[in-house]
């Protein structure tokens, strides 16, 4: 199961997650100094942000990131729409990776 969830505060909701639970914070960008999806390792506790098709993750969220991944695109191609952005990185995330 791939759970989703519904804040209204997703600041503390972040903090909460990784200070009580463990997870690690994970935001899905269009950067070279990014990881790229398939060299990223599996992390057991994993929360993935995803920003808008204009802008992407604004840089309160980024900062408030573990961990950058970037899906790898061919050059001349700047970004993806999200919801097909989100599909790629949940895909890659759940079972596209190695195992780390």
């Amino acid at each position: 199961d791939l759970p989703i969830l519904q804040t209204r505060s997703l600041e503390e909701d972040l903090r909460r997650l990784r200070e009580e639970q463990g997870f690690r914070i994970s935001g899905a960008v269009c950067s070279p100094e990014a990881i790229p999806l398939p060299e990223a390792e599996t992390l057991e506790r994993e929360v993935l942000l995803l920003g808008n098709e204009a802008h992407g993750l604004g840089p309160e969220w980024i900062e408030a990131c573990d961990r950058l991944l970037t899906i790898p695109m061919q050059a001349g191609v700047d970004s993806l729409n999200v919801t097909l952005a989100a599909g790629i990185c949940i895909y890659s995330l759940q079972c596209g990776r190695k195992q780390g």
